[in-house]
């Protein structure tokens, strides 16, 4: 549902060749951090990445580097990346989406409740 979504978002900027950072954030449900500075962002969505920059065409996918078509485009305020750079973008997530299940995360050790039950003993 969300390929078919992406597929008609793209063929609404095909005339452009553009898809905006807004639009490929609504369609695949990450957040946003953006650095003015160095026109850098990362896309988020719970544990997965996505870090791209308007001055490399290199994406980094959950800290592995991913070639892209071209850089994100930076222009009167609005960033936007071509098709091709969208679609990795977009199958990315789409692909975390499918491994999601039961994982542990934490594992919480109770030593002891006190009393004569202490617990773990420090000399």
């Amino acid at each position: 549902m969300l390929r078919k979504a992406l597929l008609l978002l793209l063929a609404s900027f095909s005339l452009y060749g553009q898809v905006t950072l807004n639009d490929l954030m609504r369609e695949t449900g990450t957040r946003l951090t953006w650095d003015s500075t160095f026109q850098a962002g990362i896309l988020y969505r719970e544990n997965d990445r996505v870090l791209f920059s308007t001055e490399s065409p290199d994406l980094i996918m959950n800290y592995e580097l991913t070639q892209s078509a071209s850089p994100a485009l930076y222009e009167k305020g609005v960033v936007s990346f071509t098709d091709e750079t969208a679609r990795l973008i977009y199958d990315f997530f789409a692909s975390r989406r499918q491994d999601k299940g039961s994982r542990v995360t934490v594992i919480l050790l109770d030593p002891g409740h006190g009393g004569k039950d202490w617990g773990a003993y420090r000399r």
